[in-house]
């Protein structure tokens, strides 16, 4: 009962990050930063493209099943801003199904899901190297700890009507997608992450609680949780 009570509390801080997210206004369209030319790996676009990213091909990466967050043809320039607003908006009704899984089979299919839109999106970011002002670092930074924190809200759901034991494989594959993520981002963004930590790190004890009871262990160790859950005695 305690640990509903928990996940019920993390729900609602969820929610005002949502709101906090939808508060903050969008790059204007066009505002493209120069970056090197990369390769898109063939599995996250479809044929044609020839990838380095190491990840061999598979037809569960197909372009039928991955979102397109890139056009076919190459570029030289990149907004990520808008990239990541993608990135949300396609997270979201994922989400909310996975919210209303009603059992370990249809939870497993959509986690997967999460882990297709989430590796599509960093293997546009593989070897680009971006120069951001703090404001817009800022506001990316909001975003994805925002569409983090859908995720989460997801996974605690569904953890607490299946059982947390159940769904220790669906925790393990979030909690790897959210190091790939954060990482990918520092490399990415001099300084992004460092944001997105401290953003996190404001949020409430009970729902560090909750964190620590999903035990996502590398995400928690990324963001330097292990000393905020010993401070606060959990």
């Amino acid at each position: 009962m305690q640990t509903f009570a928990r996940l019920l509390s993390f729900v609602a801080f969820l929610l005002s990050v949502g709101f906090l997210a939808q508060a903050l206004p969008t790059a204007a369209a066009g505002n493209g930063i120069a970056v090197r030319d990369y390769s898109s790996p063939a599995g996250y676009s479809g044929a044609g493209n020839n990838g380095n990213s190491g990840s061999p091909s598979s037809s569960s990466y197909s372009k039928e099943s991955s979102p397109s967050f890139k056009d076919d043809d190459k570029s030289n320039s990149i907004d990520i801003l808008p990239l990541v607003l993608k990135l949300g908006k396609d997270i979201k009704p994922v989400c909310a199904e996975l919210e209303a899984a009603a059992d370990i089979t249809v939870a497993v299919a959509l986690v997967d899901k999460i882990v297709i839109i989430i590796k599509a999106f960093v293997a546009i970011l593989v070897n680009v190297k971006l120069n951001l002002s703090l404001d817009v670092k800022t506001k990316i930074a909001v975003e994805i700890v925002a569409c983090i924190s859908v995720i989460l809200k997801a996974l605690a759901a569904v953890c607490a009507k299946l059982g947390v034991d159940v769904c220790i494989a669906l925790i393990a594959k979030i909690d790897v997608c959210f190091q790939l993520l954060l990482i990918t981002l520092n490399l990415c963004v001099d300084g992004l992450l460092a944001i997105i930590i401290s953003l996190i790190l404001k949020i409430d004890g009970t729902v560090l609680a909750v964190i620590k009871n999903l035990n996502l262990e590398l995400f928690i160790k990324i963001c330097g949780l292990l000393q905020i859950f010993a401070s606060l005695g959990l």
